[in-house]
Parts: structure tokens; C-alpha cells; sequence
């Protein structure tokens, strides 16, 4: 069983993914198209249509998403991912990230995990750092950490993390995840970067630059 598939499996979730899998897609669609308006219906909808690589639809919706959850914290914190990534526009994510916690001090520990995406992409790897234990533990800040590690030159505690990332993810399944992720050029060469200073490139992860 896949790691992921093992936690959620040991924390209560169904078995059956791909079909809880698409239950989730039919809910996130139906409820962007009753409320073309509702910030966090797009900003998960954008994720389904990077999945199905529309991306002239992605950068569309993301512009939408944001107009619409201007003051919506949960919205402007998993949109911010988005706008670091995708559009390639770093410091804006950054912004939105600050005012996201701004709007909710008592942000759950998701919005931390956004931050460390943004942060990384931003090239603030000590924010990264210091971001990723607030996060919800798992593979995604770990991996985080250990590229930002890397950047840092941080070699020992660098590879502490590695080692904490391969018990998570034997496979190193999310290097693959991330290296097929649609990002912009830049945020794509910042990702190869790291991954060549922590070890974790082979021949398994392709990064088209």
C-alpha cells in the first residue's frame, strides 16, 4: 500500500480512494457552478483543471478565485500555492499568504503548509524552515524541508529530513509528484535546483526545464 494510502487508510478514511476520489471532484464542480463566486469552490477547482491539464481555464479561474476571496482568508491561503507556482508570480503569493494569516491568527496548520510552498518558491528558505513544523505533518513539508535545507547548504539537518522523507515515502513518490507539477519555468528551475543540492534527482524524476 502506498504511504498515503496507509496514513489515510490509519486515519479513518475509505479504502476505496478513487471513488471518494471522485465524489470530491463531482462536489467541488457542482458547487463552483450554484456559486460562480465562492472563492474556495474555484480555488479547489483550479486544482482539478491543472489535473486535467486545461490550463488556459486554470489561470482564469485563479484570477476568479482571488477577485471573489479578496477577504476571504481560507481562500487567499490555498489560492496563494497557486499564484506562487502556476502564474510564477512569487511575491504576490507571499502577499496573499501574509494577509491570509492576517484575516485568521488562528489559522489551522493547512495554511502553514501553503506557506512553505510559498515560501520556498520565494526564495525565503529560512521561512520555509521555520514554517514547516506548524504545518500538518507529512510528506509535502518534509520534502519542502529537505530542498530547503539544501539551498541553505544546511547538510547535516538536511539530511536528517531526507532520512525522515524516506521513511514517509520509501518510493520517493512525491519527487515525482512535484516534478510533473504545472508550474511556471522559473518555479520549475528552483525546484530542479533543490532537488539537485538534497541528492533527490534520478532517473525517475524527469524535470523538463
Amino acid at each position: 500500500m502506498h504511504p498515503v494510502e496507509r496514513r489515510r487508510s490509519e486515519e479513518g478514511w475509505v479504502h476505496d480512494l478513487a471513488s471518494a476520489s471522485g465524489r470530491q471532484r463531482h462536489a467541488i464542480v457542482e458547487a463552483a457552478a450554484l456559486d460562480p463566486r465562492d472563492g474556495l469552490a474555484l480555488s479547489e477547482l483550479v486544482g482539478l483543471q491543472l489535473k486535467d491539464g486545461n490550463f488556459p481555464a486554470a489561470r482564469q479561474t485563479v484570477e476568479l478565485a482571488l477577485a471573489a476571496g479578496a477577504n476571504h482568508a481560507d481562500t487567499l491561503a490555498l489560492t496563494a500555492k497557486y499564484v506562487s507556482t502556476f502564474l510564477g508570480r512569487p511575491d504576490e503569493a507571499l502577499s496573499l499568504m501574509q494577509r491570509a494569516f492576517a484575516l485568521n491568527p488562528h489559522a489551522p496548520s493547512w495554511y502553514a503548509l501553503g506557506e512553505v510552498y510559498v515560501c520556498y518558491y520565494s526564495r525565503r528558505f529560512e521561512a520555509a524552515i521555520e514554517a514547516a513544523p506548524r504545518a500538518t505533518a507529512g510528506r509535502s513539508q518534509t520534502f519542502c524541508s529537505v530542498l530547503s535545507l539544501a539551498q541553505l547548504g544546511r547538510d547535516a539537518e538536511m539530511a536528517a529530513a531526507r532520512s525522515e522523507l524516506y521513511a514517509l515515502d520509501p518510493e520517493l513518490q512525491i519527487a515525482n509528484d512535484f516534478a510533473t507539477l504545472a508550474i511556471a519555468p522559473a518555479a520549475k528551475e528552483l525546484l530542479h535546483e533543490g532537488m539537485l543540492k538534497a541528492g533527490l534527482l534520478s532517473n525517475a524524476v524527469v524535470l523538463p526545464l
